[in-house]
């Protein structure tokens, strides 16, 4: 599952922001729940936190509803700076 959910959060990241090559997307699976770190450009972070964070509270709606039968509860989080980590 977390695979698919990467899927979901690069496929609605890349149309939004400007640099869509530079989305990231990292699972970390917990006993629970799975952690789904969203990083993009730094020039791109205004354009998903801007104006209330609207448009990643609706990224972090879609993919709770698009996992809801699951046992393992998503949880979407916006990572900023570099932390090292690359996608494979």
């Amino acid at each position: 599952m977390p695979k698919r959910l990467e899927k979901v959060v690069r496929y609605m990241a890349e149309p939004v922001v400007s640099n869509p090559d530079d989305v990231r997307v990292h699972s970390i699976e917990g006993d629970a729940s799975v952690l789904l770190e969203l990083r993009v450009n730094p020039e791109d972070l205004d354009e998903l936190t801007g104006d209330d964070r609207r448009v990643l509270r609706a990224m972090q709606q879609v993919v709770a509803v698009s996992s809801r039968k699951r046992h393992l509860r998503p949880v979407l989080d916006l990572v900023e700076g570099d932390g090292g980590e690359e996608e494979e």
